[in-house]
């Protein structure tokens, strides 16, 4: 499997620009709000940061932008169809595959362009949900 190394000064470059052209005045935000209503992977890649503790160790940022695996953004569009389909699903969950902040970006982007959503999150320990302040708790991730 070839190593992941996204660029992430162009990402940071590609974002800044993006953020400039939003900013400027005529843009139509209304109908950029509208596409990532339905295209959940596109708002996550755009926008999502994601952070890795153990990048300190080897001298990489621990926050970076939230790129997505191909099976992630597969992922995200399985969740997708589950909830518009009012469909139960089940992720087997392997370490180091990001399900979790996947879940999280996922709840983010609904909350964002879907009012009235609700997603609840549980764990084997309150504290891996509850607490604000522990980057391994899922609210913080949000």
């Amino acid at each position: 499997m070839a190593e992941w190394a996204p660029d992430y000064e162009a990402v940071y470059r590609q974002r800044a620009e993006r953020l400039q052209r939003i900013r400027e005045p005529g843009y139509d935000l209304a109908a950029l709000k509208a596409f990532y209503k339905d295209h959940p992977v596109e708002f996550i890649t755009d926008w999502g940061m994601t952070f890795d503790p153990r990048n300190a160790e080897v001298g990489l940022p621990t926050v970076m932008p939230f790129l997505l695996f191909p099976k992630q953004a597969e992922f995200i569009v399985w969740l997708r169809e589950r909830w518009l389909g009012r469909e139960d699903g089940l992720a087997e969950k392997s370490r180091d595959m990001g399900v979790s902040w996947l879940c999280v970006a996922f709840a983010v982007w609904m909350w964002l362009f879907h009012a009235g959503t609700v997603a609840g999150f549980g764990s084997r320990k309150e504290e891996y949900v509850d607490d604000l302040n522990d980057p391994k708790s899922l609210f913080w991730k949000a």
